[in-house]
């Protein structure tokens, strides 16, 4: 006698390792989401969770040459917010007659030495 489902089991085991894979793949994403949320790093737009909330003290105001801790020239036309992580501040910016040359550069979040700039 056939059974209505013959792959009943093996259709049920991939489907669990499916969801016992997605749930790990989330797991481990949360623990580096929680590696990340140090203080010494701003990963992205509106920082850490997106909440554009700092814990510093920051200055209300501020003007060329008013707390400002330093300035540098960058390469083109700046297309990112900065990105800090430990103690670098990343930056991307665009040059060229058509806009065709992409910059990643880096620079030391202490003076805002450039560390290096890659060219795409």
């Amino acid at each position: 006698m056939k059974t209505q489902y013959p792959i009943w089991g093996h259709t049920f085991m991939r489907d669990t390792l499916i969801g016992m894979g997605f749930i790990l793949f989330t797991f481990c994403a949360c623990l580096a989401g929680e590696e990340s949320a140090s203080p010494e790093r701003w990963p992205g737009f509106l920082g850490i969770g997106a909440t554009a909330i700092d814990p510093a003290t920051l200055p209300l105001e501020w003007s060329p040459t008013s707390n400002v801790s330093w300035q540098t020239e960058l390469v083109g036309t700046g297309q990112s917010s900065p990105l800090i992580w430990d103690d670098k501040v990343f930056v991307t910016s665009i040059d060229g007659t058509m806009k065709e040359d992409c910059h990643v550069t880096a620079m030391a979040l202490a003076d805002g030495t450039k560390l290096w700039d890659y060219k795409t």
